[in-house]
């Protein structure tokens, strides 16, 4: 049992486990609804407790695996049983999620690391999130609402840099993703912190106005503090002749406050003041350096993401292109324009007139080979010639074909009236 400690292996779980957990929530969180609508907190952790404990005996290999995660199965059973079988019976269908969960984890915990599940279940469990999201509309399911989006926000989160993590090493391969994958995960990591904020601007803005007042009343709760340092109130001369004469009162006239307490006062509202003005100002100051210094160095990485990029070789092979696509488009528009365009007898010259009367000749035949030349096929009489003007023609094309020879106009023109065109 005793092994050294795999980050990439416990990372890797722990995000295959956040994934299940997750993608799942509609699963336990609906029926945590119609089951026990005011207690959602326990409707969350209690399949919490079930991932941890497969993970805790996933983690260990070996003959002792096993007989662990029994151990695991008993006590997320158990657990159920001390919450939900004094009071209500009926509850203990809650465990069935929990058990579902674990069943589906620790298989995961066998294969390599970032392998624990397909696209396929992941895809899986965005359209059980949508499903989910959908469902908790009904007055059945009313009290989940809100801790479903939540979920699903962060499982929608998992599957960005799942799916990274996936078409990064289809692409790349996967010895070569170690220069890749990194830096493109941390540009991601970049989008999303960028994105979530925008996208949820309402909570965040209401997060931060709450933020501020409690800034502002923690202030006001020290200048108060300080200000009852030094009282202020009137003081009756019954109460400091009772010290002194033994309870001998003038009256209940006030006494007005000295003037030293009346100036401390105002140098501890002013000092109050002044520090938490540096506090705030020296706390900007941190701030603006440190988004300084992190904007800084989110350059830096992504132009060293950009070279690292601008000199990798995508090894894979695909019989698509885009170019060749409109490269055959284009060939085929050119043939067809030059099919399209009928150049008039009397433009051509005495070899294409020859060349021609053949293609004329053989467009009307029913007879034409392609795999015969020219010369064979108006010997066979395919052409609708025979005798010396087959042979004759035979010589004309393939004079005016294969040749440098200059056909004469006559005798295209007389070959065009013994082939009766």
């Amino acid at each position: 049992m005793n092994r050294r400690v795999s980050w990439r292996f416990v990372f890797a779980k722990l995000a295959a486990a956040a994934m299940l957990y997750l993608g799942a929530a509609p699963a336990y969180l609906l029926a945590g609804a119609a089951l026990m609508p005011s207690r959602m907190g326990t409707a969350a952790l209690l399949p919490l407790a079930a991932v941890m404990l497969t993970y805790g005996a996933g983690y260990v290999r070996g003959r002792w695996r096993r007989p662990l995660f029994a151990v695991a199965v008993v006590l997320a059973a158990g657990l159920h049983a001390l919450l939900f079988l004094p009071g209500r019976p009926l509850l203990l269908l809650y465990a069935l999620p929990s058990l579902l969960l674990m069943f589906a984890l620790m298989p995961a915990m066998s294969r390599p690391p970032y392998r624990e599940w397909t696209v396929a279940q992941a895809g899986l469990g965005i359209g059980l999130g949508v499903a989910g999201l959908a469902f908790s509309h009904c007055n059945v399911f009313t009290g989940s609402g809100s801790l479903l989006s939540w979920f699903f926000s962060g499982y929608l989160l998992l599957c960005v840099f799942f799916y990274n993590r996936a078409s990064v090493t289809e692409a790349a391969g996967e010895g070569k993703t170690a220069g890749v994958l990194a830096p493109n995960r941390r540009l991601i990591t970049l989008c999303c912190l960028i994105a979530v904020p925008v996208a949820n601007f309402g909570a965040l803005k209401t997060a931060l106005h709450d933020a501020a007042l409690w800034v502002v009343r923690a202030v006001l709760k020290a200048l108060a503090f300080i200000s009852s340092l030094f009282p202020s109130g009137t003081q009756t001369l019954e109460q400091s002749a009772s010290s002194d004469a033994g309870g001998f009162s003038l009256g209940d006239e006030a006494v007005e406050p000295s003037l030293f307490a009346k100036i401390m006062q105002v140098v501890a509202v002013v000092l109050a003041i002044v520090i938490s003005a540096a506090l705030v100002a020296l706390a900007l100051y941190k701030i603006g350096k440190w988004l300084r210094k992190w904007l800084r160095r989110v350059r830096d990485r992504l132009q060293a993401y950009t070279q690292r990029i601008a000199g990798y070789q995508d090894d894979s092979v695909t019989l698509f292109h885009w170019n060749d696509v409109g490269r055959g488009a284009r060939e085929k528009w050119e043939r067809y324009k030059r099919r399209a365009r009928f150049t008039p007898w009397e433009k051509l010259s005495a070899g294409e007139k020859v060349r021609r009367i053949y293609a004329m000749l053989l467009a009307r035949s029913e007879k034409r080979d392609p795999a015969l030349t020219a010369r064979e096929t108006l010997a066979g009489g395919a052409a609708g010639l025979t005798g010396e003007d087959a042979a004759e023609l035979a010589s004309l094309y393939d004079e005016a074909r294969y040749s440098d020879h200059a056909v004469s106009e006559e005798r295209a023109q007389a070959m065009r009236k013994k082939a009766g065109l």
